[in-house]
């Protein structure tokens, strides 16, 4: 694999605040680690269905969310575990 990227979904109310080359900390579930630095790369061009679990309500919700990837600013910081949880931050 030559770069590694995470995958992540933002809700489409929020898709005009992200831009391509905007920077991020990505913090992984379960890492006591500092933050990843990373950059978005990619935005997709279509708007994805996702269902929700609320817990409150005891029923599904319906999202709608655009996905978006992220390069790691330095390969290293690639976790040694695909597939893990990622929580994006938005350094504006």
């Amino acid at each position: 694999m030559k770069q590694l990227r995470v995958v992540a979904d933002i809700d489409e109310t929020d898709l005009g605040r992200v831009t391509v080359g905007e920077k991020v900390n990505i913090n992984f579930r379960g890492s006591i680690s500092t933050a990843s630095k990373g950059t978005v790369a990619r935005i997709a061009p279509a708007v994805k269905r996702m269902q929700l679990d609320d817990p409150e309500l005891g029923s599904a919700t319906e999202a709608r969310v655009v996905e978006i990837e992220i390069s790691f600013d330095d390969q290293s910081q690639v976790p040694k575990i695909l597939g893990r949880e990622a929580h994006v931050v938005f350094l504006r």
